[in-house]
């Protein structure tokens, strides 16, 4: 007895349990230390009874508790008991008690004691209620937001997946267990996703896969799967947990960011930082395996004109025109360079392929583009650079192509031309030339000269010519084909024409105020000039600034400006000047290829016969039948004729024996500054 008291004893010390006994003949109920030492109540009389353990049970709980006991006795039964409930401990707060018990009765079965243990339950269920809380908000914020989960075996075969992947898909979610995934997975995308998973799997690496996922109705969304094992403590993969998320509008984003960085915006077509790339890849392949590669640029001749005249949506609409034609090639990497320039990248066997191709990308575009019913002509110049004879880099043949598509600009526009090594000269040249020409402008040095033109019948002077010459600060005057580039380039041309027309009405109005009798002054006028919309207007309004009446004012012009697309722009400022008082001389007549429908056409009244007619001029004029034909021309149209480069008396002689009304040339005097027009409005050059 003592030693089964003994273990009694040492049992309820091991344990954290409240062990009691209850004596249901005396009603006394005894407790182990641990009611103490676990709930806070000290051992003590008045606490070895049933009714004060009942009156430290909430109250929410007591009617129930008491209840289950006094059935338990009442059916006398050898039944264990079991209840929970909140107990008050010693300092006031509640635990969370499990209290069993097993009923012991007489030999009538009759409920003598009640033996069990209150085991405080608090902590654990505090643990319980946090892991089902956190569980919970778990399960809350998969379902509810955008991920999926899913989990795989240690070989990568899916074996769970979330129920959002209904709500993304519209499919159930055994549709992607084990390999099936992949069945859901954009074509293009399923061997790039597959090894990455492989990969993951044989190395134990976590998953980062981007990829279509298509949907129910056959469309995509961009996805984002992650994926990390659970190892053993072995390091051994024992499953894979993961997530997928929805990444579509992210991915969309950062695709239009990567186009728009590779890709021109108006044209979608490739940009120049791609094309280079593409070109560099083109002629490593060339090569390391044979054929030929080459590069065409173009851009659209007189496009400038086009953005002035029509406004930059109809300049955007032939940049649009011109990317499609080339899309309908369907050969080539066509690219816009920047502005109007284009390029095609080409490949072919050998170099006859790409000359051929090249010759259809230019062919192709040209042709109307009509703009809100306007039909706007559009045609391009063209340069060809073939690797590796016009260059060995990309950087190279692009130049090659450039200096070839200058070239043809330079010719007349409208052509294909093929690079030519020097053609790298001719743009050293070139480029010396403009600078020289911007130079001269900004440092004033370029200045007008002035050739009379005499009646070749009185020999008095009836007006005179204003001439380019600029002031070379070593070499003295020169001549403006030393800046020939200049005159070429649409917007020096420009100025350095504006700053001669401002000098010549300048000297007018002083020669005006001074009293010399001048007659009239010819400036010349380009087809650039002519071509900009309000030129007119503005020399028009210059003149009636300076008070120098229209009338004594001349431009001349050259057969070239009836040949371009604006014939009708030109038309238009000719008629304006003309009506103004202002006459029209055309320039170098015979030379050209105006027909004698412009001379009806436009309100020209002088004809100039050039030089090369007049300096062939010997003893008499049958040598020479196209003055003959121009003086003849000239009197049935009723034009004056002025004839250029006279240098002996007896050309004057006969061309004025021909009828022709004036002449100009070193026989009566070089071009001359300003300051020599008084005394030269004096002389008589000729005697009868």
């Amino acid at each position: 007895m003592r030693a089964s008291e003994e273990r009694y004893r040492l049992a309820t010390k091991a344990t954290d349990d409240v062990v009691w006994d209850w004596d249901f003949g005396t009603g006394l109920l005894t407790w182990s230390e641990a009611m103490f030492s676990q709930l806070g109540h000290p051992i003590s009389p008045e606490k070895n009874h049933g009714d004060w353990w009942k009156a430290q049970i909430h109250p929410d709980d007591r009617a129930r508790v008491s209840a289950s006991i006094e059935k338990l006795i009442n059916a006398g039964s050898g039944e264990r008991w079991r209840e929970s409930y909140r107990f008050q401990c010693g300092d006031g707060r509640y635990a969370d008690i499990v209290d069993c018990g097993f009923l012991v009765t007489d030999e009538n079965g009759k409920a003598t004691r009640m033996v069990g243990a209150m085991m405080d339950f608090t902590e654990r269920n505090r643990a319980a209620a946090a892991l089902h809380l956190s569980e919970e908000r778990y399960r809350y914020t998969i379902e509810l937001g955008e991920q999926i989960a899913w989990t795989a075996l240690r070989d990568g075969t899916l074996n769970e997946v979330g129920s959002a992947w209904t709500r993304l898909t519209g499919r159930p979610p055994k549709e992607a267990l084990g390999t099936r995934f992949f069945r859901a997975v954009h074509v293009d995308d399923v061997m790039r996703l597959r090894s990455n998973w492989e990969h993951s799997v044989a190395t134990g690496q976590p998953l980062n896969c981007i990829y279509r996922l298509m949907l129910h109705d056959g469309s995509f969304r961009w996805i984002r799967s992650r994926g990390a094992p659970l190892r053993d403590d072995a390091g051994a993969v024992l499953r894979w947990y993961g997530t997928t998320e929805d990444v579509h509008e992210q991915r969309l984003a950062e695709l239009e960011v990567a186009w728009r960085a590779s890709h021109d915006v108006l044209t979608e077509l490739a940009n120049r930082a791609t094309f280079q790339k593409c070109l560099e890849a083109a002629l490593q392949h060339t090569a390391a395996h044979g054929g030929a590669t080459a590069v065409i640029v173009f851009d659209i001749d007189r496009f400038k004109l086009i953005n002035d005249r029509y406004g930059h949506a109809a300049g955007d609409a032939v940049l649009r025109w011109i990317a499609g034609r080339l899309r309908a090639l369907r050969f080539g990497t066509p690219a816009r360079l920047g502005g109007d320039e284009f390029a095609v990248l080409l490949q072919d066997a050998d170099q006859v392929g790409v000359e051929q191709k090249a010759h259809d990308v230019f062919f192709a575009l040209y042709g109307i583009v009509d703009v809100d019913d306007i039909a706007i002509e559009c045609q391009v110049s063209a340069g060809l650079a073939i690797y590796p004879f016009h260059g060995p880099t990309g950087e190279e043949l692009l130049r090659s192509a450039d200096l070839a598509l200058y070239d043809a600009k330079a010719s007349g526009r409208n052509s294909l031309h093929h690079f030519r090594p020097e053609m790298r000269a001719e743009l050293v040249r070139h480029v010396s030339m403009l600078a020289v020409g911007r130079e001269a402008l900004s440092a004033e040095l370029i200045k007008p000269f002035y050739q009379p033109k005499i009646d070749l019948v009185t020999g008095n002077v009836v007006g005179f010519e204003a001439l380019l010459r600029w002031d070379h600060p070593t070499q003295g005057i020169q001549t403006p084909d030393t800046l020939a580039a200049a005159f070429d380039d649409r917007d020096l041309g420009r100025q350095i024409s504006a700053s001669m027309h401002r000098q010549v009405i300048d000297d007018m109005r002083h020669w005006l105020q001074s009293g010399t009798g001048f007659g009239h002054v010819s400036l010349n006028a380009s087809g650039v000039d002519l071509c900009r919309p309000g030129f007119a207007q503005e020399l028009l309004g210059r003149l009636a600034a300076a008070g120098v009446p229209a009338s004594m004012v001349e431009i001349e012009i050259v057969e070239s400006v009836f040949l371009g697309r604006d014939l009708d722009i030109v038309e238009e400022a000719l008629a304006t000047l003309s009506q103004a008082g202002i006459s029209l001389s055309l320039d170098d007549f015979g030379t050209g290829y105006a027909s004698l429908s412009h001379l009806q056409r436009f309100p020209v009244s002088v004809l100039k016969i050039d030089r090369s007619f007049v300096v062939p001029l010997l003893a008499d004029l049958s040598d020479a039948p196209i003055v003959n034909a121009v003086i003849g021309l000239a009197k049935s149209f009723r034009m004056k004729t002025v004839a250029e480069g006279i240098e002996t008396a007896e050309q004057a002689l006969l061309l004025r024996s021909a009828g022709c009304n004036f002449g100009q040339g070193f026989l009566f005097s070089a071009a001359r500054p300003a300051a020599d027009v008084p005394e030269l409005t004096r002389w008589r050059f000729l005697q009868h």
